[in-house]
């Protein structure tokens, strides 16, 4: 028995390998964001401690540590693959 694809639309494509690709990419970002956010709060944490732990502060410390993260990875930059 064979098995025929039947599309709605002219322009309507299957689920392939690129639906797929996207989702991979998604969860990759998604993984990454959940771990620059615990870069970002490790280093916040330590700005704390290092300021004597003050109260009231935890939006400048976040603040600061994305500053901090963000030249990180100005600064390291994407790998050279020449």
């Amino acid at each position: 028995m064979k098995l025929e694809r039947t599309y709605q639309g002219k322009n309507q494509k299957p689920a392939g390998p690129a639906r797929s690709a996207q989702l991979t990419d998604l969860k990759r970002s998604a993984l990454k964001e959940a771990a620059d956010m615990e870069e970002i709060a490790r280093k916040a944490y330590f700005i704390y401690l290092n300021q004597g732990s003050p109260q009231g502060h935890e939006v400048e410390h976040w603040l600061a540590a994305e500053a901090e993260c963000l030249a990180d990875a100005t600064r390291i930059g994407p790998p050279n693959l020449s």
